[in-house]
Parts: C-alpha cells; sequence; structure tokens
C-alpha cells in the first residue's frame, strides 16, 4: 500500500469521511477497501497488481470504479451513485469530492 493509499484508508476509516458521526465499519478484499458508516457505503480500490487484476496506478484504479458504476447503476441505482475523488484541502486535511448530490447521509 502506498502512503498516499494509506493516509486515504485511513480519512474513510473515520466518520468524519461521511460528514456525520457515526461508527464505519472496513471491509477488506483482495481489490477494495468498503467503507461502510450508517446507509453509506463507499468503495477504495487498492493499489495492486494481480495477473488478471491491474490496480497499480490511480487511472486504473478510477477508470474501474467508473466502468462498475456504468454496468450497475442500471440494476442498482440506489446503491451505486458517484465515483468520488478523494483530494487534499489548502491545510493539508483530506475531503471528498462528489460530481452528483450526496447519497445517503451516514447516521450513528
Amino acid at each position: 500500500m502506498t502512503d498516499v493509499q494509506a493516509q486515504t484508508v485511513t480519512f474513510l476509516s473515520s466518520s468524519d469521511a461521511f460528514g456525520q458521526r457515526g461508527d464505519v465499519q472496513v471491509i477488506e478484499t483482495h481489490g477494495a477497501y468498503i467503507f461502510l458508516c450508517g446507509k453509506t457505503a463507499l468503495k477504495l480500490k487498492r493499489a495492486v497488481q494481480y495477473d488478471y487484476m491491474d490496480l497499480s496506478t490511480e487511472e486504473k484504479r478510477h477508470a474501474l470504479l467508473k466502468r462498475e458504476l456504468e454496468l450497475n447503476r442500471p440494476v442498482a441505482p440506489e446503491i451505486y451513485i458517484d465515483v468520488v475523488s478523494v483530494t487534499r484541502k489548502a491545510d493539508g486535511r483530506l475531503r471528498l469530492v462528489r460530481s452528483r448530490p450526496a447519497g445517503l447521509p451516514c447516521r450513528g
């Protein structure tokens, strides 16, 4: 895991990432981290490379998330809402930037 991805995992493991208070459950798979808070789920693709899956760059991970959204949104629009970027504020803290209105808020 890269240092930047480790910082992102720490941020998404906090309810601050969800904009409200509540417990965050983290589920780890071979290719992703899933962060659950209330009725909201966020997925972060791991920076990994296997024979069958190359997620070694930010661009590849972003493209795969966009494709996953494209394929799954028609059958589960209440779950697959948007691909969200994690950016850094001027003060160095991380934040989520959505291209669409936020999904369901985190409830503690």
